[in-house]
């Protein structure tokens, strides 16, 4: 009810398929490790006979391709066998999954139109928990709904908190002309709706370094990035960013083997164990 895409898109449709592949294929030989699947409902790909998960096996077959990752995805659009893929280290698609909740509340969820109640994805997500050993939770949440009381709110921090969510992008609603949700007469004051996201993005913050210090100790695989400022940039499979200290030059786009050694704020620093190619 409150975004505007949907009427600026027109009807879903999902990109062809060979199409898809070819780009795989034409990235890699252009030195691409990684790729990232996005769109809009993207759980829901339907082409030439294949749905997201056998676009996602087909995209594995891709030689050289080292990693697939998911950008974000619908909760109730997720198909669940893609939990052993990522539970399996030799498989490319990585451990991480960002599904846009929006909010933790059953009211709120109802007034936005999201088409799944808050039991049914507390309960995926919960599984998927279980199953993707270290996997990083990321999730979306707006701050300010029209009609979104104090303990609506207080509910979807609660849930942020309980749930085993790694960090949140938090949004502050706006109105979009057209949407259901601008009709709306019950607005919060752009104040408030400010202060409620203020204080999402600080629980966010906690988490996101509570879940950098659990990480303190292991060992990953980076893909490192081009270098800035005196270290090398890289994301482990789990999407801890992670920043490595090295007076080597020929790191950029390798795999490496490392120990994560101090969580900061924004990344954690690590020790180069092992290069992997």
């Amino acid at each position: 009810s409150f975004c505007i895409i949907p009427f600026a898109r027109g009807r879903a449709r999902s990109r062809d398929f060979d199409n898809i592949l070819e780009e795989a294929h034409s990235l890699v030989d252009r030195g691409v490790r990684e790729v990232v699947l996005t769109g809009v409902n993207i759980g829901t790909y339907s082409c030439q006979g294949h749905d997201f998960l056998s676009m996602v096996e087909s995209l594995a077959t891709v030689p050289n391709l080292s990693r697939i990752r998911i950008s974000s995805i619908e909760p109730t659009t997720i198909p669940e066998e893609i939990f052993s893929l990522m539970a399996d280290s030799s498989h490319p698609l990585l451990p991480y999954l960002h599904v846009p909740l929006q909010s933790g509340c059953d009211r709120t969820l109802r007034a936005m139109k999201r088409k799944y109640d808050f039991a049914e994805v507390s309960s995926f997500l919960l599984r998927a928990h279980a199953a993707i050993p270290n996997l990083c939770l990321g999730t979306d949440l707006m701050a300010g709904f029209p009609g979104e009381t104090d303990q609506g709110f207080e509910q979807t921090c609660q849930t942020f908190l309980d749930l085993p969510f790694a960090y949140c992008h938090v949004f502050t609603f706006s109105e979009r002309d057209g949407t259901p949700a601008a009709r709306k007469t019950n607005i919060l004051s752009m104040d408030e709706r400010r202060r409620r996201s203020s204080r999402l993005r600080r629980l966010s913050s906690a988490k996101r370094h509570d879940f950098y210090e659990a990480q303190v100790g292991r060992e990953a695989i980076i893909l490192i990035e081009d270098p800035e400022d005196g270290f090398w940039p890289a994301y482990t499979e789990n999407y801890v960013r992670v920043h490595l200290r090295s007076e080597r030059t020929d790191l950029a786009n390798r795999r490496a083997r490392v120990r994560l050694r101090e969580a900061r704020p924004e990344y954690v620093e690590a020790e180069l164990l092992e290069l992997l190619d």
